[in-house]
């Protein structure tokens, strides 16, 4: 879908960006993902953090391009990284997956540092997506 089908539909907004917003955004993604690296702190927190780099640079990409999602509406997290122009296409399966384990995160299905069997998108679970 097209991001002016998506402001059609109401899933997007327009939205005028700053350089400054963008920078800050940039700047964001780059603690976070550095967070994302340090092996002394939990697994789920490293995933926290590098879910949050991952949707810092979607969203700034997709604000580059003059829009923003409705975050009052359900599923904007998805919106924002499937609409991100070009960039997740190929990968689309990844993201469906990525997507899954911060549902996991956030319904508290993680068991002993792990995602339970029935949330588990990969067999590696939210590792993965830390290294």
């Amino acid at each position: 879908m097209t991001l002016k089908n998506l402001l059609k539909i109401g899933q997007l907004k327009e939205h005028p960006v700053s350089a400054q917003e963008i920078e800050r955004l940039l700047a964001a993604a780059q603690r976070n993902l550095r967070d994302a690296h340090v092996k002394g702190i939990s697994a789920e927190t490293r995933f926290d953090a590098a879910y949050k780099a991952t949707m810092q640079c979607a969203l700034a990409a997709l604000m580059m391009h003059g829009y923003r999602p409705d975050t009052n509406r359900p599923g904007h997290h998805m919106t924002v990284l499937q609409s991100t122009p070009g960039k997740w296409t190929p990968r689309q399966p990844r993201v469906s997956s990525f997507l899954d384990a911060r549902y996991a995160t956030n319904t508290r299905a993680f068991r002993n540092n792990r995602i339970h069997p029935l949330h588990s998108p990969t067999p590696s679970g939210r590792h993965e997506f830390c290294r």
